[in-house]
């Protein structure tokens, strides 16, 4: 009995060094999967169809391994976002499963190497309006920090959230009508951000405090502003300034220029007659 007690003692020891050992996932990175099904809607079969996805922390820092079921390229746009670019063979009305997964660390940082592309006026981000720029002025603090305070304050005390709606309206049409989703709350925020001097984007992504699978319910749009050479979050809609948890980037949103994404603001675009569809 002695023996066979010493035995799993011993067995018992050895499993928990074996899991003890097991590579862990550190506290502060998560772990993101998601999913794209390609669909060929036609009946005739397509070759070579050009699949382009953004991938998570594009424009970021530290540059994340992502890792799939399918080969990719990955390509870079003006605004150092990462699109990762799939050619699919699909038959007649064929389907093919892209999955990817990355890790993601808690907070992102990012360079400004062109500062001119986030304080210009561009569509949906009317710098220049008369309107935008009389909003701004009483907004104007002594520090970029205090500014950028004033103008969370000012959005997300003026501006009414809506619901989700699926047109674009851009920062004049929020600031007229006072109300939105979270797309105009961003593209005010970032429109009077500018018009104070202070370099601002929109950015793209998806909110995920924890390990998990990529929903599209999840998907959401935020200002960042620059100060103190990093970009700081102020997202007026849920009410969050300058704190990163649960953020994740996908794509830092322009005017498109120079992109193959142009007419997408989600992250996902193919060629003709192939559907794409976020599982």
């Amino acid at each position: 009995m002695r023996y066979v007690v010493l035995l799993l003692v011993a067995l018992v020891a050895t499993v928990f060094v074996a899991v003890k050992n097991q590579p862990e996932t550190p506290t502060n990175e998560r772990i993101i999967r998601y999913s794209v099904l390609a669909t060929n809607s036609s009946n005739l079969p397509v070759e070579d169809a050009q699949v382009f996805l953004f991938a998570p922390g594009s424009g970021y820092s530290p540059k994340l391994s992502v890792t799939g079921t399918h080969p990719f390229t990955q390509l870079s746009d003006p605004y150092q976002n990462s699109v990762l670019r799939f050619a699919l063979n699909l038959p007649p009305f064929g389907k093919e499963l892209i999955a990817l997964e990355a890790r993601v660390p808690e907070r992102f940082t990012s360079s400004m190497p062109t500062p001119s592309l986030y304080l210009k006026s561009e569509p949906l981000i009317e710098v220049d309006s008369p309107e935008i720029r009389e909003a701004a002025l009483p907004l104007k603090r002594k520090s970029a920090e205090e500014s950028a305070r004033a103008v969370f304050e000012w959005v997300k005390g003026a501006v009414k959230d809506s619901g989700f709606h699926t047109d674009d309206r851009g920062a004049l049409w929020a600031l007229r009508e006072r109300q939105g989703d979270c797309t105009e709350f961003t593209s005010l925020s970032t429109a009077l951000l500018r018009s104070l001097g202070i370099p601002a984007r929109r950015v793209g992504g998806f909110v995920m405090p924890d390990s998990g699978v990529v929903k599209p319910a999840r998907y959401h749009n935020w200002t960042e502003f620059y100060d103190r050479s990093e970009w700081r979050i102020l997202d007026a809609q849920q009410g969050v300034f300058d704190e990163a948890k649960g953020y994740v980037p996908f794509r830092i949103l322009g005017s498109g220029e120079g992109t193959p994404l142009p007419n997408s603001h989600r992250f996902i675009s193919a060629a003709p007659r192939i559907e794409l569809t976020l599982e």
